[in-house]
Order: structure tokens, then sequence, then C-alpha cells
């Protein structure tokens, strides 16, 4: 039945399917889609949103997943692949970083605050499976000082975020990128980056 719905609905079913897999919320608005999604095992929801036209079109073009979470410790990453034009423009305060690993160095992008712990992130060989499974990668960390794609969080939380082009339309990848966002969190726990409890903002 999820593939047929897929299948004649398109994305808002994709979306719709993975709410209700994950005991989550799903608003479908005029001119917004989104889904709010608990982490299991974790007091954290990941919020998925897409602006959209009254006849069900995506006009935004960009599928935005978040994560919001309280620092322990502020730092900012990005990763992005080097072969989209689009999305090599640095993030401001932030320098490429290598993390030894010389096809990884060479598909993506890497940038970050503090180098040692960009490194240790990256240390992580399933972590960077994980990115290597998305057919495009556009993961980093807005904060009160760095707002994009219109999240805009107070001082003192963080915002995990995946950006990508166009409509994920796919289960599998989207159960693919709440794996990577929920692994990402876990890391920044352990580097002491990130809180445990769950902040007060939402998307």
């Amino acid at each position: 039945m999820k593939l047929l719905r897929s299948s004649v609905y398109g994305w808002k079913s994709v979306w719709m399917d993975l709410t209700d897999e994950m005991n989550g919320e799903f608003e479908d608005g005029t001119y917004a889609v989104k889904a709010k999604l608990p982490l299991a095992g974790t007091p954290l929801s990941l919020f998925m949103q897409m602006h959209t036209h009254p006849m069900g079109q995506a006009i935004s073009e960009t599928t935005v997943l978040a994560l919001p979470f309280n620092f322990e410790n502020e730092f900012q990453f990005a990763v992005h692949n080097s072969s989209a034009v689009e999305e090599v423009a640095k993030i401001l305060g932030l320098q490429d970083i290598v993390v030894g690993d010389a096809d990884f160095d060479k598909t993506y992008i890497i940038q970050g605050s503090d180098p040692r712990l960009v490194q240790k992130l990256f240390s992580d060989s399933t972590f960077k499976m994980k990115i290597q499974e998305q057919k495009s990668c556009n993961l980093s960390i807005v904060d009160s000082h760095h707002k994009q794609f219109g999240i805009m969080p107070p001082k003192g939380v963080g915002v995990l975020t995946f950006v990508e082009k166009g409509a994920v339309n796919s289960f599998e990848r989207l159960t693919s990128l709440v794996e990577l966002m929920a692994l990402t969190h876990k890391h920044l726990q352990t580097l002491g980056v990130a809180a445990e409890a769950a902040p007060e903002y939402e998307i």
C-alpha cells in the first residue's frame, strides 16, 4: 500500500508515509508542507519542510531537514560536494579542512570553526559512508550568527541542517537522511558540542 500510495500521490505521500512510521505530525498547508518527526530514543524532533504551490507543485525546489539542539559548546561545520558550483561558496568565518581521507577530501568541501573537532567528527567511517550514500550533500550547522534557509535559532541553539534542491520523493532516501541526521547529532554529543536535552525552539 505504501508503494502504491507513493506512486499515485508523489512526494507528499512519501513524506506522509515516513511521518506515519515515525509517529510524527504532518501539516499539508496551502503554501508549505511540514513534518515533525520524533527521533526514537531521544527527546529531539527532526523537522522537514517544503514550500509548495496551492496546486501541489513544489515551488521553492528545496527540501530542508532541520534538527534543533542546545549547544554545550558552540561549533560550526559544513560539508558539501565539491563539484556543485552553486554550493561551494564559503560560509563566513569557516576554513577549509582536510580530514585525511584522499577520496573523501577530493569529493567534498569540508569547513569548520575547529579543525580538531571536524577531524574527529569525520574520523568515523560510518558517518562518512552515510554522507556518501546521498546523491548530493549539503549538511551544516545553522546558529544565531549564520542564519540560513529561513531558519533563525536563538543564541545557544544550533540547527543541524540538510538541504537539497527539489523534493526528496524516495522513502528509502528520507530514511537514510533521518539516520544521517541522528548519527551526526550523536557524534556532536560525544564531542561535547550538543546537549542531550531538547531545545524549546522549533522550526
